[in-house]
């Protein structure tokens, strides 16, 4: 697997068991831009690399790489309170959860991710669409700025 799919594996799985212990039963995780059917609850994550890759000066002769990344969570509910109560255990997920990259491969952790403003964690909740009212999929959107850290520059290529 390469970084960002190891990444959104790593995030997904240590985020489905937040919600997990936060009492969030019966979910569907999707991950990417696949085509999924978007049935009541989904939670879909995405990674973006948003700058590309950005070397930390830790001394000469060292090799510890950061990579920026943008996570935004997509959520669909059946109602409004559903969806802002998600949304929030997502949030505070992101603002507190130090996730472990791991190699898929090895299983071996090769890295971490981290949020480091809190202040860049924003959420947004949007109705369903009136033009079909059988369908009430309230649709919430978290989205956080990252870190991931590969210390020696460990990777999952």
């Amino acid at each position: 697997m390469d970084r960002i799919s190891s990444e959104t594996r790593s995030f997904r799985n240590g985020l489905s068991t937040h919600l997990s212990s936060a009492g969030w039963t019966d979910l569907d995780f999707s991950e990417g831009w696949d085509e999924v059917d978007i049935t009541n609850p989904l939670v879909n994550i995405y990674v973006y690399d948003t700058r590309g890759r950005e070397q930390i000066d830790m001394g000469e002769g060292t090799n510890n790489l950061l990579f920026p990344r943008s996570i935004q969570v997509d959520t669909y509910m059946e109602s409004e309170q559903r969806v802002r109560a998600i949304n929030q255990d997502i949030a505070d997920y992101m603002d507190t959860a130090s996730i472990t990259i791991r190699d898929y491969a090895t299983t071996s952790g090769v890295g971490y991710m981290v949020c480091p403003n809190s202040a860049l964690i924003m959420s947004d909740l949007f109705p369903p669409e009136l033009n079909d009212p059988e369908i009430l999929r309230w649709r919430g959107i978290v989205r956080g700025e990252f870190e991931s850290f590969y210390p020696n520059g460990g990777s999952p290529v």
